[in-house]
C-alpha cells in the first residue's frame, strides 16, 4: 500500500487524467488539487463527510454544533445522540 503524499498524489491526478479527457482539461488549467494535511482519525471523517455534503462554512458550524451536543468526538458518542439528536 502505498502513502499519501504530494508526490503520489501528483501521480494519480496525471493517471486519472491521462485516462478521462475531461479531468484531463481540467487539470491542465486548473493543476492537481492540493494535498491537505489533516490528522488522522474519526474527527477528521467526519468533517470530511460534512465538506463533501455543504459548503466549509456549513460545514464547520455543523462540526461545532455536532461536537457541543455530545462533547467528544467519537463514534460512541455520534451512535448515543442518535438520528432524532442528530436532527435536533
Amino acid at each position: 500500500m502505498r502513502q499519501l503524499n504530494a508526490a503520489t498524489l501528483q501521480l494519480a491526478v496525471h493517471e486519472l487524467a491521462d485516462r478521462d479527457p475531461d479531468l484531463g482539461a481540467i487539470v491542465t488549467r486548473f493543476g492537481a488539487p492540493p494535498l491537505w494535511a489533516r490528522r488522522p482519525g474519526f474527527a477528521t471523517l467526519v468533517r470530511i463527510i460534512l465538506e463533501q455534503q455543504v459548503s466549509l462554512a456549513a460545514a464547520k458550524t455543523m462540526y461545532e454544533r455536532l461536537r457541543g451536543a455530545i462533547g467528544v468526538m467519537e463514534p460512541h458518542a455520534v451512535h448515543a445522540l442518535g438520528i432524532d439528536g442528530m436532527r435536533a
